[in-house]
């Protein structure tokens, strides 16, 4: 930001290309989280998506911040859907593969059998915990649970996890990896998953397996 003459940093940035949405920002001191304000998230409402100049000015005596977004052209963006969780410590984003008709995004995800917690990122910015719907598909609901603001993931087997987001409803759909030794091919009955005196088991037909795909029964 830079000091004009009566003591206000002023920052302003042209031709932006915005979401509709929120923008949520801090004024820092010395290129540092230390020292810096509001104590919550300044919140900047982007009523419609298009090309924005966005204005920040600062108070350093009062702390005091002014912001304003204005509209100077139309755009059409494409949404964008990642995802991080604790298996790689939260270090890297899952970017999801955006469908052809824009509907739906999907991405893969191998997993060791564990339990995992995650955050769905919408349009880069957008983090989303448990406010939003989910389901489970071949093995049922119950191992995704939230905590607190982020979603808990229990992966039964090790394998690979696909997350496929559907826009217009903010729902995230995970398909579960089949354990081994059980045949879920496309044709023919479907596995489904049951939770029986306690124990979780899944049952094909006449045939019921543990997790691990043995034959129970």
């Amino acid at each position: 930001m830079v000091l004009n003459g009566v003591g206000i940093y002023l920052w302003e940035k042209t031709e932006l290309t915005l979401l509709a949405g929120t923008i949520e920002f801090k004024v820092c001191e010395d290129h540092a989280w230390t020292v810096s304000y509001p104590a919550g998230n300044y919140q900047l409402v982007i009523s419609e998506t298009g090309v924005y100049t966005i204005y920040i000015a600062f108070n350093p005596e009062t702390k005091e911040i002014n912001a304003n977004a204005t509209k100077t052209g139309d755009a059409e963006v494409d949404p964008t859907v990642s995802i991080k969780g604790s298996w790689d410590d939260w270090t890297d984003e899952v970017v999801f593969t955006l469908a052809d008709d824009k509907l739906t995004a999907t991405a893969t995800k191998t997993l060791e059998a564990g339990s995992y917690m995650f955050k769905m990122i919408l349009n880069g910015s957008d983090w989303r915990g448990n406010g939003y719907t989910y389901h489970r598909e071949f093995t049922g609901a119950e191992g995704i649970s939230g905590n607190g603001d982020n979603m808990t993931l229990t992966a039964d087997v090790a394998g690979e996890y696909v997350f496929t987001w559907t826009f217009a409803t903010n729902a995230l759909n995970i398909t579960f990896p089949v354990a081994d030794g059980i045949d879920n091919a496309a044709d023919g009955v479907k596995a489904v998953k049951v939770l029986r005196n306690g124990q979780i088991l899944i049952k094909k037909g006449d045939k019921t397996y543990n997790i691990m795909g043995a034959i129970v029964r």
